[in-house]
């Protein structure tokens, strides 16, 4: 999959978008794949395709349920 920014999208919606399509997991397995150009060079810590892995990655995180809530441990560990 090569997603070209040919319009302006905010990163989060783009995110968003991909979630429909595709489970965390499977969106995890393509950013890994994800370079920074045409040549298949590996990802680099600059450039568009880092940021927007690091970005889907911490969205994933921070919408992703943990496996036991508080509540459920607070319940049993009061």
């Amino acid at each position: 999959m090569k997603i070209e920014m040919t319009t302006e999208i905010e990163t989060e919606e783009l995110v968003e978008l991909l979630l429909t399509q595709h489970t965390p997991e499977v969106l995890m397995l393509m950013i890994l794949d994800v370079s920074d150009g045409d040549n298949g060079k590996p990802l680099t810590q600059t450039g568009p395709a880092y940021s927007l892995r690091r970005t889907i990655t911490k969205y994933i995180a921070d919408n992703t349920p943990d496996e036991q809530d508080d509540e459920e441990l607070v319940g049993r560990f009061g």
